[in-house]
């Protein structure tokens, strides 16, 4: 098996709580859910938009 490596994210108080809690519901570790959700992108089957997302963030502000 290849060596692991940890990556560290930073998140609110709040949406940690909330990731945190829905991890709980699905009862899966959140790391094996950001490992699947890294997969589903490098495999092209999730798309992320971070200049609409940050179009977003400035509107909400």
């Amino acid at each position: 098996m290849p060596r692991e490596r940890k990556l560290m994210v930073r998140l609110t108080e709040e949406k940690h709580r909330a990731v945190r809690v829905r991890a709980a519901e699905l009862g899966q570790p959140i790391s094996e859910i950001v490992r699947y959700l890294l997969d589903l992108w490098l495999e092209g089957k999730v798309e992320i938009n971070l200049t609409e997302r940050e179009e977003k963030e400035e509107q909400d502000n």
